[in-house]
């Protein structure tokens, strides 16, 4: 039980600290000059961030990641599906093993799997993919259709180079996302928090590909012009982290 705490108390640090280091970057857009060393985490049911400005007034801020449930899947399962491979290679026979490492030593070897199977599906076909590599003769570069269950695997591709290898990349799979920002903020906008200063809201994108903004702003813009006198937010702004750019502010 100590170490489930431990785990749960160690991710939420690491969260903050991404959060604070996100916030950070946010501020440099706002438009009152923030004392960055004011900039403090706070606990439910207290907004996020406060913060004082130059002039010693004080901010609070909620902060939310534009994140769909399916892009974190698609994450793990990669993470998952690399760890796997890397496991399984380290439990071949000790001839098999020196064989795969001196056959690749040079080698990035990047598996392509297709997401419409399930992780166990796709972890089954790893021994395959294994004993193809292993035992192919030819010396292989490039990108190869996959030879092992076409319908899991879309392809292999090695990449013979300057590296200290075998190196396996599994990146996540394609997959359609639809845009999670009007979402997010309606939850935001039914929560209620304690505080005696004004509250704005930053919908920040981070991991979350970012959808064409014609094709979910304007929607994004008429529920936050309707809805907003409904929820406790004096602003709502809508962050690109990984463009470092304001998308929208109401």
């Amino acid at each position: 039980m100590n170490k489930v705490v431990e785990d749960m108390n160690k991710n939420k640090s690491n969260q903050d600290k991404e959060e604070l280091k996100i916030f950070r970057n946010f501020v440099k857009h706002y438009p009152c000059k923030i004392n960055m060393d004011s900039i403090e985490k706070r606990n439910p049911p207290e907004p996020d961030i406060l913060c004082k400005s130059i002039n010693n007034n004080k901010f609070a801020f909620e902060l939310v990641q534009c994140l769909h449930k399916n892009v974190v899947k698609t994450l793990e399962d990669a993470v998952t599906l690399k760890k796997q491979t890397d496991l399984l290679i380290q439990k071949l026979p000790e001839k098999d093993r020196n064989r795969f490492i001196n056959k690749y030593s040079n080698s990035i070897i990047t598996l392509h799997f297709k997401n419409n199977n399930s992780l166990i599906r796709r972890k089954s076909i790893i021994p395959d993919l294994l004993k193809f590599l292993l035992e192919d003769s030819k010396n292989l570069n490039g990108e190869i259709l996959s030879p092992v269950n076409g319908k899991v695997v879309e392809s292999i591709d090695i990449e013979n180079c300057s590296v200290n290898g075998p190196i396996i990349m599994v990146p996540p799979s394609a997959y359609f996302f639809a845009d999670p920002s009007i979402k997010v903020v309606k939850a935001k906008f039914l929560k209620k928090y304690e505080t005696s200063y004004e509250i704005e809201l930053v919908a920040y994108y981070s991991l979350q590909p970012e959808i064409p903004i014609v094709h979910f702003l304007n929607s994004l813009k008429d529920y936050v012009e309707k809805d907003i006198s409904t929820s406790q937010f004096k602003r709502v702004w809508l962050y690109s982290y990984t463009k470092d750019e304001i998308i929208y502010n109401s």
